[in-house]
């Protein structure tokens, strides 16, 4: 569920992006 916490962070937009297939890898980088 962390997925939805960052598209509710400030760069939604850009998170939103990145993190919509909401991958685990995706989530480490950040």
């Amino acid at each position: 569920q962390d997925c939805e916490v960052f598209k509710m962070d400030e760069f939604t937009l850009a998170f939103r992006r990145k993190f919509d297939t909401c991958d685990p890898l995706d989530l480490r980088l950040h």
